[in-house]
């Protein structure tokens, strides 16, 4: 006879979030996960409620910061997580993968423990993963025992569950064969809401209201009745003081909280105080030091405007004087014009030449005067001897 209880017994990561590995983790029992911060501790315990059908928004939020479910844990077509899990039939797999669309998880069941044989296949003489979608097909080929490709998670919920409310929805009688055979109890109707109290209590979050009133509808669908019990009044009494001392006991930290916060409100109040009469110190020294500001500001607006009017008056002048300058501007130019004409009328007519001559003027003037000195003598040689030759012209005749 099996004595080992139904349940989870294992969590298998194949080529999931570890690319190329295989994780296996046992989860019965007692099981220690210990590592550094950042190593996959609490990545791993999240999918403890997503075996029980814990919808993958659960898993990682819509406003999680993190990358979508499928693109985290199942960022491959050979992904998978495995779920090897015992119910009274014997060991049975739940495996979840990529759908073929990208965009969700797809489940299948298997009748079988978890053995790397079933999720691989020879491939060119060499033994590799097999795509989640190729599962159903090399299960079929090894005559093995499993459902069909689940497509949407209430469905598998409904299926790992044996939820009767989510089967007799869907109105699929192959779900509720589904559950029969390879839900964990296998029965209908006996672990409903077991994926929200999962999350619940692994992520110490959730509403105790609604867990209450999960439980008391649990507690309903198996006609469960609690039983009434009678007390005496003195007993009921006693119940309420135990009742009370109780929650002194259980709340002495919060005691202890509000009088240490009430201890360091007087404290702070005392500060406040003092910060309050030193702000009035500050604010009348402000309040001077604007009012002195707003003298200097009347001062410096009042001289400001005295300097305008004297601009004002100063700028007409300063026009005039530019008109004027602009005139006198206008005739030098007109002047230097003439100039320029006159001296490039100088220039056509060799002008240094001719300067040149005039200052050799006085050296001429005497090489003139010595030339008509020079011309005087020789007339005078020249009448002499004229007068010589008429003489002897003269005499010649006489002879």
């Amino acid at each position: 006879m099996n004595t080992v209880p139904n349940g989870l017994i294992r969590i298998i990561c194949l080529d999931a979030h570890v690319p190329g590995k295989v994780m296996a983790i046992k989860v019965r029992e007692h099981a220690n996960l210990s590592g550094t911060n950042g190593a996959g501790k609490t990545t791993l315990l999240k999918l403890v409620p997503f075996f029980y059908g814990s919808s993958p928004t659960d898993v990682i939020p819509r406003k999680s910061t993190r990358t979508r479910f499928v693109d985290y844990y199942l960022p491959r077509p050979t992904s998978m997580i495995i779920y090897e899990y015992r119910t009274d039939r014997g060991l049975m797999c739940a495996v979840a993968y990529r759908h073929t669309s990208g965009e969700k998880p797809a489940y299948r069941f298997l009748a079988e423990g978890f053995s790397d044989d079933y999720f691989s296949e020879i491939r060119e003489g060499r033994r590799c993963y097999a795509e989640g979608r190729e599962l159903g097909r090399l299960w079929n080929a090894a005559h093995l025992e499993c459902s069909k490709q689940i497509e949407v998670t209430i469905d598998y919920r409904a299926v790992i569950q044996g939820d009767a409310e989510l089967i007799n929805r869907a109105d699929d009688k192959e779900l509720r064969k589904l559950a029969v055979q390879f839900s964990l109890s296998g029965k209908v109707g006996k672990m409903r809401y077991i994926d929200k109290m999962a999350t619940a209590i692994l992520g110490r979050s959730g509403n105790m209201e609604r867990i209450k009133s999960m439980l008391a509808d649990i507690m309903q669908e198996d006609n469960v009745v609690p039983p009434s019990i009678n007390l005496h009044r003195g007993i009921k009494n006693e119940i309420v003081s135990l009742g009370i001392l109780r929650d002194l006991d259980r709340n002495e930290e919060l005691f202890h909280s509000v009088i240490a916060k009430g201890t360091s409100y007087q404290e702070n109040a005392q500060g406040v105080g003092r910060t309050h009469a030193e702000l009035d110190s500050i604010g009348q020294k402000l309040t001077s030091g604007i009012v002195e500001q707003e003298r200097t500001l009347e001062d410096l607006r009042e001289m400001a405007s005295s300097l305008s009017a004297d601009w004002d008056s100063r700028s007409y002048d300063l026009k005039d004087q530019v008109i004027e300058a602009k005139t006198s501007v206008s005739s030098l130019e007109r002047r230097l014009n003439k100039l320029h004409e006159a001296y490039q009328r100088w220039e056509d007519n060799d002008i240094h030449n001719k300067i040149a001559d005039y200052e050799q003027l006085d050296r001429l003037h005497e090489l003139y005067d010595a030339a008509r000195q020079r011309l005087s003598q020789l007339e005078e040689g020249v009448e002499d001897i004229q007068r010589q030759y008429n003489e002897n012209i003269a005499l010649e005749n006489t002879r």
